[in-house]
């Protein structure tokens, strides 16, 4: 077994975009049905990225090698965005379609193996993954958006307008006037 090598050129181009739409699709997704924000999955991804590519800065301007560099992300979560954003109240059929944007992430991930990788890989390789990702996306996408819905749902809401309702009282009222003569009244 042994220590994990995390050279680059472990980096399948078949198999990473796969593992990577299995769990950035759910969470894309269900983020956007959780907070209903226009540009969620571009916030979502651009946050992986910085997250990813801050420590790669840091070993980079040290003269360090830099292990690796973050997934695109931020085309796939963009493209979510702008398709969701033409939908004002998406179907299953549009979650589906907007799962298939992770598609692209094979062809964006290939040149990038191969930039930096000791073994060239075949292009086709990236061609055969274009089904299997679409898939994944589509599948873990619709399951996302079923678990932010329900979090959507479930969850109260943040913010002033929230009641805050302790275990055996009932909601406050949205004003409630001060009485005369009271040590807060007018």
């Amino acid at each position: 077994w042994g220590p994990i090598d995390y050279r680059l050129h472990h980096r399948d181009p078949f198999l990473y975009p796969l593992v990577i739409t299995l769990t950035a699709a759910f969470v894309f997704l269900a983020g956007r049905a959780a907070t209903k924000h226009r540009w969620s999955c571009t916030i979502i991804a651009g946050l992986y990225v910085l997250v990813r590519a801050f420590p790669s800065l840091l070993l980079w301007i040290h003269g360090d090698t830099v292990p690796g560099y973050p997934t695109p992300l931020i085309v796939p979560g963009l493209l979510i965005d702008l398709f969701l954003r033409r939908t004002p109240t998406p179907t299953r059929r549009t979650i589906l379609v907007a799962g298939t944007a992770f598609a692209v992430l094979p062809l964006l991930e290939f040149p990038l193996v191969n930039l930096r990788s000791a073994y060239q890989w075949p292009f086709e390789v990236a061609l055969l993954a274009i089904l299997p990702v679409a898939a994944a996306g589509m599948w873990t996408g619709f399951l996302g958006w079923q678990v932010g819905g329900w979090l959507r749902r479930t969850l109260p809401s943040a913010g002033p307008s929230a009641p805050s309702v302790v275990r055996g009282q009932k909601p406050l009222a949205k004003h409630t006037p001060a009485r005369r003569g009271h040590k807060y009244g007018a």
